[in-house]
């Protein structure tokens, strides 16, 4: 049997693809740092809550969450479902990896690289469109302002007094990053369990874990709107991004498939078909089993 070699190109081009990636969102917060300068309504009471003294999730905490948890499903359940059995066709740099952690590789890479687009998308999205955050005006401390005699009109010459780095933060609403992340990372899980996930011990342990990956992001986009920090159109938004690139990242860039499952007539029905000789394909006896006429 030919053996498959995992050279040196192939492990570097994978590792290059994930960085280059790293080094356009880099390139993106630095070249974009300061987001775009939108003015707003004087009586706009959206904009008019009060600077959060804390958040309930923070940066740190939804960036160590939404990746850690995924790799730490990822490690259990390859090591679970594979063991420590040693592919045959896979040959590292001439030494033969356990099959999990080449399952662990491919998985965990493409986790990470489809969550880097997720925040490459996010990232720029803030920096061009600048939404202004429920807690704007409150951070901005705007030098001179007359809302009173403002009334309904548009500003957009105003100057900022308040604390600059939190100045900069308030044009950063649109769309909630945390919401992004948080959601990516659950569909990640939820789809990753559904396919790779067959114990039959319980039918329910599946979906409970998939249950509370959907609950953690769903509490952490609530949290956004409850802390000012977004409006509830940028958590939706938010919740659409992750979960489309979550989605895109398992059917489009993973090695994962769904695996047909034959009931117990069709299997009968195959079992029938080879006691006869008869010719036919698993494929073609599954889809005439299925448009058969109860």
């Amino acid at each position: 049997m030919a053996t498959r070699s995992l050279s040196f190109r192939t492990a570097f081009t994978d590792i290059a693809c994930i960085l280059l990636l790293s080094l356009v969102l880099l390139l993106l917060l630095y070249v974009f740092d300061e987001p775009v300068h939108r003015g707003f309504f004087c009586d706009d009471e959206s904009i008019r809550y009060p600077v959060p003294k804390y958040q309930t999730v923070s940066d740190v905490t939804v960036g160590v969450v939404a990746v850690g948890v995924p790799i730490i499903v990822v490690v259990i359940m390859e090591i679970v479902q594979s063991g420590f059995v040693h592919p045959t066709s896979l040959v590292l740099f001439g030494w033969t990896p356990h099959l999990w952690m080449v399952q662990c590789y491919a998985h965990i890479g493409v986790f990470l690289f489809g969550g880097g687009m997720q925040l490459l998308t996010v990232e720029a999205a803030k920096r061009l469109v600048g939404r202004l955050r429920p807690h704007f005006l409150a951070a901005c401390l705007p030098v001179a302002l007359d809302c009173t005699a403002a009334g309904h009109k548009y500003i957009t010459s105003y100057t900022c007094s308040g604390n600059p780095d939190l100045i900069k933060d308030a044009r950063l609403s649109f769309p909630s990053g945390h919401s992004s992340l948080s959601f990516y990372a659950a569909t990640f899980i939820i789809m990753y369990l559904q396919i790779r996930m067959t114990w039959e011990g319980s039918k329910l342990l599946k979906h409970l874990l998939q249950f509370l990956a959907v609950m953690a992001a769903w509490a952490t986009a609530l949290s956004r709107v409850s802390d000012y920090m977004h409006h509830w159109s940028d958590v939706l938004s938010g919740i659409v991004i992750g979960t489309l690139f979550g989605i895109l990242t398992i059917l489009f860039m993973s090695n994962l498939h769904w695996k047909k499952e034959l009931s117990d007539d069709h299997m009968e029905l195959i079992s029938l078909l080879q006691r006869t000789n008869f010719p036919y394909s698993t494929t073609e006896s599954s889809s005439r089993v299925l448009s058969a006429p109860c």
